[in-house]
């Protein structure tokens, strides 16, 4: 590697970041612009060895730069730096309700990703330190019978606690952290390919793909539907199995059903009490026009809810080898 001083800044950072650790160097990425992390992590990647003598030496030029920053006031200095960043009348008072710093700029539903385990009353205090945008993707990308008890108790919440909100802080960072920096992330497969199908929103159009992945490959095509549940697949569920899943998500059925294919509207029709399926006729027979989204969204939490119900072995369904 050449000496120090004819190394660029990506270099230093990817110096930097093997000589303090995996722990602090994904906290180094973590604030970094993405094009940024793609050059930091292209040069790990082409890196050779590093003598202790030059990892030494960044160490030495970062602790200058730290010093040299330090001489100003915390309060001086951030007030400079947002300033510099987003103007003369910008200032620290539109900026003292940051509680969690760790989620700033996190998309909602990375954030609703990495606190799928925590308890409403956190994810309540989460969703308050959220910006607007963030807060309502946040709320859209959690389990629909939660979201009410959330906002209930996110409208409660009183002074925060200061020093819990530090400590939920550093764990939202390594779980965001975690999760934006994975090594054992892969680009692709059989998973990815399922999930970007199962998000096109068109059944027509996934099974027209899926059926060309057959013609070539029968034993991947196989592969990505063991990975792969749609909305159509739904006319697989056991008899017993779609009056369970109906009486879950009944309201959303009318709309549902829009367009829906015969062969799956059917086999709901069926498997539905006599005063239920009167009920859904009648509601599909009134129904005014509705659009393309708000159908894509109710059979999308219609699966939603199915997918959880299947793995808590609440309904089965049909292992046909024909993918209807």
């Amino acid at each position: 590697m050449p000496a120090i001083k004819a190394l660029d800044r990506y270099q230093k950072i990817a110096i930097l970041i093997l000589a303090l650790g995996e722990q602090e160097g994904a906290q180094i990425l973590a604030n970094l612009g993405e094009q940024e992390v793609i050059r930091v992590v292209a040069v790990l990647k082409n890196m050779a060895a590093v003598s202790k003598e030059q990892a030494d030496e960044v160490l030495k030029e970062f602790k200058s730069i730290i010093l040299n920053k330090s001489s100003a006031s915390p309060q001086n200095f951030a007030e400079n730096m947002l300033k510099k960043r987003f103007g003369a009348q910008e200032g620290l008072q539109d900026y003292n309700e940051i509680f969690l710093p760790a989620i700033q700029g996190v998309s909602g539903q990375l954030l609703a990703r990495v606190t799928l385990a925590e308890k409403p009353q956190v994810l309540a205090v989460i969703a308050s330190c959220c910006e607007d945008k963030q807060g309502a993707e946040f709320i859209k990308s959690i389990s629909e019978k939660l979201r009410t008890e959330i906002i209930i108790k996110m409208a409660k919440l009183k002074a925060p606690d200061m020093e819990a909100l530090a400590e939920l802080n550093q764990q939202l960072e390594k779980l965001i952290n975690k999760e934006q920096i994975s090594p054992s992330r892969h680009l692709g497969g059989t998973e990815k390919a399922a999930k970007l199908l199962a998000a096109l929103g068109n059944d027509t159009m996934a099974q027209n793909i899926l059926n060309e992945i057959t013609m070539r490959d029968t034993n991947l095509a196989n592969k990505i539907k063991d990975q792969m549940f749609t909305f159509d697949d739904l006319s697989r569920l056991e008899a017993a199995s779609v009056m369970v899943l109906f009486l879950k998500t009944q309201n959303l059925w009318p709309l549902a059903l829009i367009e829906a294919s015969p062969t799956l509207t059917q086999h709901i029709l069926q498997g539905i009490s006599q005063g239920a399926r009167k009920n859904l006729q009648e509601e599909i027979a009134d129904r005014p026009k509705k659009r393309r989204s708000e159908v894509e969204e109710a059979r999308r939490k219609i699966l939603e809810i199915a997918k959880e119900l299947i793995k808590e072995g609440k309904i089965t369904v049909k292992n046909d080898e024909e993918y209807v």
